[in-house]
């Protein structure tokens, strides 16, 4: 009987070297990795989400100061959780260092932290065509007329 080497035949690589503020990191786009860009969505969105349902209140009356220090919080708590998800993706104190790299700028680090997910989409999409391809690799072996 033979084998079929489908790693032979399909290379995947999920390890990407990226270069952020300077720096060279290799971020290995796996299960944990996943879970981490994961939580970083849904913290992002869910502080869209709180800010979006205190938009009435903020437009019919809320006064100038009121409205000054819940963008004031709402900034300072998007900062804490950029710099927190970015420090467990790219390592302890990552988030601080790139903040301070990039002129203190939280706008900066939710770009990065965009582009990393971006990079993770990739990832998965190659993933998928890699299985779909092995998946029709052994199809075929299986399928095909033998002489």
């Amino acid at each position: 009987m033979s084998a079929i080497n489908l790693d032979k035949q399909f290379q995947f690589n999920p390890e990407r070297q990226v270069i952020i503020g300077g720096k060279t990191y290799s971020l290995v786009f796996n299960d944990a990795l996943e879970e981490k860009l994961t939580n970083l969505q849904i913290t992002m969105l869910s502080a869209m989400e709180n800010l979006n349902k205190k938009q009435d209140k903020f437009v019919n009356s809320m006064s100038l100061d009121e409205r000054k220090s819940l963008v004031k919080k709402s900034l300072a708590n998007a900062l804490s959780d950029l710099k927190k998800s970015l420090d467990d993706v790219l390592g302890k104190g990552e988030g601080e260092r790139l903040y301070k790299y990039y002129h203190q700028s939280t706008y900066a680090l939710g770009t990065i932290a965009h582009e990393i997910i971006k990079i993770d989409d990739e990832v998965n999409s190659e993933k998928k065509v890699n299985f779909n391809k092995k998946k029709k690799a052994v199809r075929d072996h299986y399928t095909k007329k033998r002489d």
